[in-house]
């Protein structure tokens, strides 16, 4: 973004690996992830929300 305006950014966890994202100064994570899981005795995947690791957190 230019001088005096603000630029922000919304990312999927596809990002932490595919982007590099330069002039930021301030980042708001809260440390959560959304993962596809598959249950076999309803035949279902759902969305489950769950904390990331201590690795994804400093990757992003």
């Amino acid at each position: 973004a230019t001088a005096g305006t603000r630029k922000i950014v919304s990312a999927t966890n596809i990002a932490e690996t595919s982007l590099t994202i330069l002039g930021i100064r301030h980042l708001v994570d809260p440390g959560l992830s959304k993962q596809a899981i598959f249950d076999p005795q309803t035949g279902m995947t759902t969305l489950e929300l769950n904390a990331i690791s201590q690795s994804s957190a400093t990757q992003r």
